[in-house]
């Protein structure tokens, strides 16, 4: 933690108490002593080679706001972002209401830097909660959830952290050692493809933050070619390797006297949530064929406990009113 509680009940920063404790002499050494802000327990100074200057726990102890094992990646990336944030800005400001602490907060912005495994169980609570109580919170991923290799599958984190902007889906990211946040954009879903996105990288000299949410269009997604043939292709290729999300998607289908693989052909058309919904957006489209004329909330209240939702940052009715208008329109065209 770079945050201490001092005996006087003030609090001091990592950096600043690693120059006082170089003015004050050893007869004053009580005055050096501080506290964990959590959980009050006795903190030790570290100033090694590794790590920039922080403070531990002198024991090791359960600590519900403050870990153990702080990496310097962590370290570092709060620093950064201390940096690049207003000077009004907290590091590690406790709110004793929500019973959290995240690594810094400027005004409602609650900013927090995730660099290390965290359950989605978890990661839900902690936004939920800072939603509930009027903070919005910024979660940036370390390097080990990044999705640098447009190959690869999102960790479920990344997946969760991917929130809505004016300018449409983001997702943010930070390099702590390179001081370099990652801007990722334009995400998109195609069936041969899997998830890709435009990114821009931004330098210290670059991060005014007042132009931080405020980035723009920087561009359409990059569209690849999308045959309806082909993708029932991969959807049958998927059911006939066993693939544990497209049989559960048809067998809701079936309930529903339906196939996966014989849906009219505009329900095999890309839409505007394809990121967000992948394959689930068949069974969504299916289902407005399947309640006839039925209108908005009756076909919301079917649909909205079939689809989990791991994306706390994205308005889920939102999205699936969308959806129903989107189906709306193909299935009259």
């Amino acid at each position: 933690m770079l945050m201490a509680r001092q005996k006087t009940g003030g609090y001091i920063d990592a950096e600043a108490y690693r120059q006082l404790r170089a003015q004050v002499s050893t007869r004053k050494a009580d005055l050096m002593e501080v506290r964990c802000p959590g959980c009050q327990g006795a903190l030790i100074f570290k100033n090694g080679q590794q790590k920039i200057p922080h403070f531990a726990h002198r024991q090791q102890q359960d600590c519900q706001l403050f870990s153990e094992g702080e990496t310097a990646e962590h370290l570092a990336g709060k620093r950064f972002l201390q940096r690049i944030l207003p000077a009004e800005a907290q590091m590690e400001a406790y709110l004793p209401h929500l019973q959290q602490r995240p690594d810094l907060l400027w005004q409602r912005l609650a900013v927090e830097f995730q660099c290390s495994s965290l359950s989605q169980a978890r990661f839900q609570e902690r936004t939920t909660n800072y939603q509930a109580h009027g903070y919005q919170p910024w979660w940036l991923l370390g390097k080990q959830f990044l999705p640098l290799d447009s190959r690869s599958r999102w960790p479920s984190l990344t997946r969760s952290c991917v929130q809505e902007s004016p300018q449409g889906l983001e997702l943010w990211g930070l390099l702590a050692q390179e001081e370099e946040l990652l801007y990722f954009y334009a995400l998109d879903w195609h069936y041969r493809f899997g998830s890709s996105y435009q990114i821009q990288s931004l330098k210290p000299q670059d991060c005014l933050f007042t132009g931080l949410f405020r980035l723009g269009s920087r561009g359409e997604s990059q569209s690849n070619p999308w045959q309806i043939s082909e993708y029932k292709w991969y959807l049958q290729r998927g059911l006939a390797s066993q693939s544990k999300r497209l049989l559960h998607l048809q067998g809701l289908c079936y309930q529903k006297r339906g196939n996966l693989l014989d849906l009219p052909d505009w329900c095999y058309l890309p839409g505007q949530h394809q990121f967000l919904l992948e394959q689930e957006l068949l069974l969504l489209r299916f289902l407005t064929q399947t309640k006839g004329g039925a209108t908005w909330e009756q076909w919301h209240e079917e649909v909205d406990q079939l689809i989990s939702w791991p994306y706390p940052l994205v308005d889920k009715k939102t999205v699936l009113r969308q959806v129903y208008q989107e189906s709306r329109r193909l299935a009259e065209e």
